[in-house]
């Protein structure tokens, strides 16, 4: 559920004791009436008179002792009866939108009886930040905050059937699917919930103009699949590179759009990157530039560029129908716990070269990575030299970098192959006998109490660049 905020009137509240809208004839055993005389907030140090979702007021008055229930615009709150006293009620504000804003509280008492009172809730109202439309699927996004408690939605006037918007539970965002008949040109969307009206003017086919967010990898081989993510990656006429490299053929998109995929042609040379593309509308993207197969230092590719000694010929896969071609390291299967696993283990003899150890700080490790299934143990332990003793002793000291991408409860999975950057002083090289001999590999603690099961993590073109 998420957590907004609302501000509740206090000067509204002030002595409205004895507020005679409940009728007393009905109550059993003699049950006092409770009143309510004033309320506050309980906060330390606090100096407003407004209140939040989860935050404690202190409601005042008398006739509390038999109060078992309290309710804000008709949404029950969680009622501690420690927290209940002749003259005092201390309660969370419920953290849920209200679907009609009475401003009214509620306290119900242990024989049943039902007594309100004139209680004013600020209940935030919905925002409409963005407007996407997805052209290929013909669907309409809006992206904002609040969006909870819907009533109706139009677009230029044609209503939107309810019942058959998707809602995201945090209220972020709506999607819908757009009536034939929106007038063209700019229109007004309109969306009425129980907390106000929020209005934004948008032109549907300017809401669907692509745009590029991220170019996942770095290091694509010509005639490799070249991915780029974003929004509205769909119904694609052309993709321009660099100016003047043209691709207007071969293209896929996933399900809502969000990646672009084509075969990378001839000509793209290492360096800077810049892609723009064009819907079938004529619409043009953003215009992204990235870093492209750019190295300071290489020390794997597992080509022209392997190993000194690690795993063994069978875990380098050769898979040309990979954007990567030639050769790439996989550590795939059951991973035991260990302190030393070569299979799983790539080193270099090479000496990093010292300009780049002296600052380090201008420097990042890189390496292109596809984690084809949940990953969730274990981690890539990157370290430069070789420790004065065994690992097992070191597990702690500072030339040792685990990466672990994964979190405690989301297990990390990649689409496909993507580029990782990690900064160069994020390891230890301060000391020149221990920038040599890269050694690059999929680790357990040999003291941990479980393993990894169907791991399948494969990496290629380990090296430093540039920042």
């Amino acid at each position: 559920m998420l957590i907004n905020k609302y501000k509740i009137g206090i000067a509204s509240l002030l002595m409205i004791a004895f507020v005679s809208i409940f009728t007393v004839s009905c109550k059993k055993n003699d049950e006092a009436v409770p009143s309510i005389a004033s309320v506050r907030i309980v906060a330390k140090d606090s100096t407003t008179t407004d209140a939040s979702f989860s935050g404690y007021i202190a409601i005042k008055g008398s006739g509390f002792d038999e109060v078992n229930g309290v309710k804000f615009n008709g949404i029950p709150a969680i009622l501690n009866p420690n927290y209940v006293t002749s003259n005092t009620i201390v309660v969370m504000v419920p953290a849920k939108f209200p679907s009609e804003i009475t401003n009214m509280l509620e306290v119900t008492t242990k024989n049943g009886m039902s007594y309100s009172f004139p209680f004013t809730v600020l209940v935030p109202k919905p925002v409409i930040k963005e407007v996407a439309y997805a052209l290929s699927k013909n669907k309409l996004s809006i992206l904002g905050e609040n969006l909870a408690q819907i009533k109706s939605v139009s677009i230029g006037g044609i209503a939107i059937d309810t019942a058959k918007i998707v809602k995201d539970p945090k209220f972020k965002f709506l999607t819908f699917d757009v009536p034939t008949n929106i007038p063209s040109g700019s229109v007004i969307l309109s969306l009425e919930a129980a907390a106000g009206r929020a209005q934004s003017s948008f032109d549907l086919e300017s809401a669907s103009a692509p745009a590029i967010t991220a170019i996942p990898a770095e290091w694509v081989d010509e005639g490799g699949l070249f991915t780029l993510n974003g929004r509205n990656l769909g119904l694609i006429d052309r993709v321009v590179i660099n100016d003047n490299i043209i691709v207007n053929e071969g293209f896929t998109s996933n399900d809502d759009n969000s990646s672009l995929g084509f075969s990378l042609p001839a000509g793209v040379n290492s360096g800077t990157i810049k892609v723009k593309v064009y819907n079938k509308l004529g619409k043009v993207s953003n215009e992204l530039s990235s870093k492209f197969k750019t190295s300071s230092f290489l020390f794997f590719n597992f080509d022209d560029k392997g190993i000194c000694f690690g795993a063994p010929a069978a875990r380098f896969v050769l898979q040309p129908q990979q954007p990567i071609s030639g050769k790439y390291f996989a550590m795939v299967g059951n991973m035991s716990p260990s302190w030393w696993d070569e299979s799983n283990m790539v080193c270099s003899c090479d000496m990093l070269p010292s300009n780049i150890s002296a600052v380090a700080s201008n420097y990042v490790l890189k390496f292109e990575i596809n984690v084809s299934k949940p990953w969730s143990a274990g981690a890539i332990r990157i370290t430069f030299g070789t420790p004065p003793n065994t690992d097992a002793d070191n597990t702690n000291e500072k030339w040792v970098y685990d990466w672990k991408p994964y979190e405690t409860d989301k297990p990390y999975q990649t689409n496909g192959w993507q580029t990782v950057s990690i900064p160069l002083s994020n390891l230890n090289l301060s000391s020149s006998a221990v920038v040599n001999n890269l050694r690059f590999k999929f680790f357990i603690p040999g003291d941990a109490k479980v393993g990894a099961s169907n791991v399948a993590v494969y990496v290629d073109n380990i090296r430093i660049d540039e920042k």
